[in-house]
């Protein structure tokens, strides 16, 4: 099964190549480590955001940062906690 963001598809069933659970983190340690992650990942590679709430601004910054070159899928989603695969291409 696959789902589509933006201009791309992202396949569901990827293993991430690098997870950060975020919940305890401050705001801005937490956009820093997503930021330097994603730059440090192979392309087409995973990395899987865990926290507490949809992080809006931190999906605002990457978004603008990355562009079309950033995929994402949302793994789990509840009122307090949010799964996201993230993936640059």
């Amino acid at each position: 099964v696959e789902s589509t963001y933006g201009n791309r598809v992202h396949p569901k069933d990827d293993a991430p190549a690098q997870t950060l659970d975020a919940r305890s983190l401050s705001e801005h340690l937490r956009h820093e480590l997503v930021c330097e992650a994603l730059e440090q990942l192979p392309s087409g590679a995973t990395f899987r955001y865990i926290g507490g709430q949809y992080p809006i601004v931190l999906m605002e910054e990457i978004l603008l940062r990355y562009g079309a070159r950033l995929t994402y899928r949302f793994v789990e989603s509840d009122a307090d906690h949010v799964v996201i695969d993230l993936t640059l291409v």
